[in-house]
């Protein structure tokens, strides 16, 4: 746990917050970008730097569950926010020991081109399976893929984690997805229902 372990040594946030030029230079590089998500104060800024290492450490504890399949093989595209990890990969997991073939956004080398490796894989996907979650409305990265998901016209699945709001543009751009509420579902009824549309539509792919 490296973060953790480099903010409980040298006390990392209480350094910036006591360093009141670096603070002001801070607030006003978050001022500019007009976000009103971002702290505005020097309290703001201890609780958001405080919410944002412990969600760093937390992630970190999570690894990917397989490599991401790369082949020749038809395979299913993953889209989903980090921020899900713990919920998403359990899930993957169980669809890859099913023996499909999924590619995610797993161990992509720092050197390669990120953007344009997402965008080869998910237009070379037999079928598109994405996670919805109120932290996609956060995610410009997973809209992104969601919507060119859409324009490229694939075969789409879209699993609800939680009931959420979404971005209007969003909610219309998948209002024809198949979509599984897996928060009204027990754990076999969600799994059961996930499979069957996954076989049915790899089959008809």
């Amino acid at each position: 746990e490296p973060v953790k372990i480099l903010v409980d040594t040298f006390d990392v946030i209480s350094k910036i917050i006591e360093n009141e030029k670096l603070v002001k230079k801070i607030l006003r590089k978050f001022a500019a970008l007009e976000n009103p998500k971002l702290p505005e104060t020097k309290k703001d800024l201890k609780e958001y730097l405080s919410k944002d290492l412990k969600e760093n450490v937390a992630e970190m504890k999570i690894t990917p569950p397989f490599s991401a399949y790369n082949g020749d093989e038809p395979y299913i595209f993953v889209s989903y926010t980090h921020k899900d990890k713990a919920n998403v990969y359990p899930i993957i997991n169980y669809v890859h020991n099913k023996g499909y073939k999924i590619w995610y956004d797993e161990g992509i080398p720092i050197s390669t081109d990120w953007a344009n490796t997402i965008g080869e894989k998910l237009l070379g996907c037999e079928l598109f399976l994405t996670f919805i979650s109120e932290a996609v409305c956060d995610s410009d990265n997973t809209q992104d893929e969601i919507h060119l998901a859409v324009n490229e016209k694939k075969t789409l699945v879209a699993v609800y984690l939680e009931d959420c709001n979404i971005p209007a543009g969003l909610k219309m751009r998948m209002r024809r997805i198949q979509g599984i509420l897996k928060y009204e579902m027990s754990e076999e009824k969600f799994y059961k229902k996930l499979m069957s549309e996954l076989n049915r539509l790899m089959e008809s792919g």
